[in-house]
Order: C-alpha cells, then sequence, then structure tokens
C-alpha cells in the first residue's frame, strides 16, 4: 500500500478517535445538527478511503470493499435522513431510537467482513491477522449490544462506534503495509 493511503488511515482514524472522544466527553454534542453532519461525512469519508486501500492493494485487500460501501452508504443515510427527521417535533423523538440501529449495523457488517478478511489473511500468511479478527469479533459484539440493550446511551454508542472504527483504521494501516 502506498503512503497515501496508510496516511489517509491514520489521519481518518485520529478524527474519528476525536468525534468518538468528544462524543463521549460531551453528549450535549449529539444535539447539534452540524456536528451530526460533520460525523455522517466523516463516515462517508473513511469508508472512500477503505475503498481506495481496495484498488490501491486488489486482491490482498477486496475483503475491505463491501466494509466500506457499508459505512459510506450509512454515512450518507445520515446526512440524507436527519434533516427530514429533524423536520418536525414528531419525527424528532425518533433520532435516538433510530441512530443506535445504524452504528450497530455498520458495526456488525464491518464486524463480520473483518473477521472474514482476518481469515483470508491467516491463508495467506499475513502474521497479524489476530488483530484484524479481534477487532472484527469486537465489533459485533458491541453492534449486539447496542441493539438489544437499552441500558446503552446515544453518544456512548456513537462514542464507541468511532472508537472501535479508529482501532481499524490504525490495526488495517499496519497490516497490509
Amino acid at each position: 500500500m502506498n503512503n497515501i493511503a496508510r496516511y489517509c488511515l491514520y489521519g481518518f482514524g485520529a478524527l474519528m478517535a476525536g468525534i468518538g472522544t468528544w462524543i463521549l466527553i460531551t453528549p450535549a454534542a449529539m444535539k447539534s445538527a452540524h456536528f451530526i453532519t460533520v460525523m455522517a461525512l466523516t463516515l462517508v469519508l473513511y469508508g472512500v478511503v477503505e475503498l481506495y486501500v481496495v484498488h490501491i492493494k486488489s486482491s490482498a485487500a477486496a475483503w475491505l470493499l463491501p466494509s466500506g460501501l457499508i459505512i459510506s452508504l450509512m454515512g450518507d443515510w445520515i446526512v440524507l435522513a436527519m434533516p427530514k427527521l429533524a423536520a418536525t417535533p414528531q419525527t424528532q423523538a425518533l433520532i435516538p431510537v433510530i441512530l443506535p440501529f445504524i452504528f450497530a449495523f455498520i458495526l456488525i457488517g464491518a464486524g463480520i467482513i473483518r473477521i472474514n478478511g482476518s481469515l483470508l489473511m491467516k491463508a495467506q500468511g499475513v502474521p497479524i491477522w489476530g488483530y484484524i479478527c479481534g477487532f472484527g469479533t469486537l465489533g459485533m459484539t458491541l453492534g449486539l449490544l447496542f441493539i438489544f440493550s437499552h441500558l446503552i446511551a446515544l453518544p456512548m454508542a456513537i462514542g464507541l462506534t468511532f472508537l472501535w472504527l479508529f482501532l481499524g483504521a490504525i490495526a488495517l494501516a499496519f497490516t497490509t503495509r
């Protein structure tokens, strides 16, 4: 992988760590429409970076293609649907109900894809395939927790999702050298 893709992964990883930490520290930021838009656009751009890594590495990282598509499409959905949901007070109450499911879908989908990719990496002899498998398992566990637990608050779900994406981006940058 060339240095541009690696630096993009590091940069978006750092951005996602910042967003995730900011949401965990100041949950009131979730009420800002601008912050939700920045968060969603970060997801879209990170998905594009994963697609760029697939383009550069071709067959070695082809398992990233569905992960990049899932993350980009969910970010697009947040950008396009949230203004419509926030238009009236009746539908505005649905936002805290819908967003955890969107992030759970991102985590479960990307987690399954990362587990599959780690098994392909193991077959190819990549020595640190276990990190990707561990992040995939952690993502699936967090996603299922977000779906089935009503104790997880929305900012915590979104903050943990961004921190998971941060760790996955850094692991991906190291494993695709």
